[in-house]
């Protein structure tokens, strides 16, 4: 900015000096600022609303790919037994049994045991 030109603004700023200060040029430059921070404002909003929807997003995306991958990973399969007894067929229970003695006791539930003999006990029971 040259000197002439610097002296032309200053020579427009004392001609409008008193206008503004007040009247219709001052309510103007209000309502203009007034836009202007209205219009910083939103901007600003809109920033932040898009960034917490992008963050959510990837929040949410990050946590459907972490369930999917984990859904792939075999579970473990348990070998051990968990039940009380064992599920043998006929000829698993002849092949251990061996031709000893077996008692046979029904419940009350209406399950039965199989008890194994021993001679002895077998000897204490057939004689009176």
């Amino acid at each position: 900015m040259t000197n002439r030109e610097h002296q032309e603004a200053k020579l427009v700023t004392d001609l409008f000096h008193t206008q503004w200060n007040e009247g219709s040029v001052a309510a103007c430059a209000r309502r203009a600022a007034a836009h202007a921070r209205h219009r910083h404002t939103i901007r600003k909003s809109f920033i932040v609303a898009a960034c917490v929807v992008l963050g959510g997003g990837l929040t949410i995306f990050s946590v459907f790919h972490w369930l999917a991958a984990r859904s792939e990973i075999p579970l473990p399969r348990f070998t051990e037994n968990t039940r009380g007894y064992d599920i043998i067929s006929d000829d698993e229970l002849v092949a251990q049994l061996n031709d000893r003695p077996l008692l046979l006791v029904r419940r009350d539930s209406n399950s039965r045991e199989i008890v194994i003999l021993d001679n002895e006990a077998m000897l204490r029971v057939d004689t009176p």
